[in-house]
């Protein structure tokens, strides 16, 4: 019977061949590369360069502001061939709330001429006209107090006009219509238009005489 032989290798062999050689070529690029960096460095120390200086920052609030003068000009407005200024707009006649409120004496006109023109039989209606009149002696002479021949009711009334003959008093004008009852019912009258006079409507308004027709615009 043949004998077998064993051959023995040493650990350190097989390690030495499991570990991959370094290519010397990366030796070489390193040093290349470190001499370059040492190069660079060496040119900056000797030459004194700097980096660029930087604008220093400055607060918004310590901008210069640019003052632009404002000059007065006084308004002008042109019509036709003259000019009017401020102070001949100021010389203008008051405007109506010095004068009357519209809202007001427009009101008190359209209720009274409702009531006025309104023919129902109905005390009440009398007692609002006679409330609102100043003078007792008009109160008197109002038409309801006397048979009505026909009845009539007021369908609307507009105040679209109003005038100031002098402090205290104006004069409004009203547009309305009534309708009044025919053989066959209610028929519709045409429009028409009255003034009427209001005065003291800043305390207590009341109307100084009985509505007076007038022309429609």
């Amino acid at each position: 019977m043949e004998s077998e032989e064993f051959e023995k290798i040493p650990w350190s062999g097989l390690v030495a061949q499991a570990q991959p050689a370094v290519d010397p070529r990366w030796y070489i690029a390193g040093g290349v590369v470190g001499a370059i960096v040492i190069v660079l460095l060496a040119m900056r120390m000797f030459t004194g360069a700097s980096p660029p200086p930087v604008a220093p920052i400055i607060a918004s609030d310590q901008l210069p502001v640019e003052t632009v003068p404002v000059v007065a000009v006084e308004p002008v407005v042109a019509v036709g061939d003259g000019v009017i200024t401020e102070a001949d707009l100021m010389a203008v006649d008051p405007p109506l709330s010095d004068q009357g409120d519209p809202l007001i004496v427009g009101f008190v006109a359209e209720w009274f001429v409702t009531d006025y023109f309104t023919r129902d039989g109905s005390t009440e209606t009398i007692s609002s006209l006679e409330a609102v009149l100043a003078d007792a002696d008009v109160a008197s002479t109002l038409p309801h107090l006397g048979d009505s021949a026909e009845e009539t009711f007021v369908e609307w009334a507009r105040a679209f006009a109003f005038e100031y003959p002098e402090e205290g008093l104006a004069e409004v004008s009203v547009a309305l219509r009534t309708v009044h009852r025919g053989e066959d019912g209610f028929v519709r009258d045409p429009v028409r238009a009255v003034s009427v006079e209001i005065a003291g409507w800043e305390t207590d308004p009341t109307v100084t005489g009985l509505p007076v027709d007038i022309e429609l615009p």
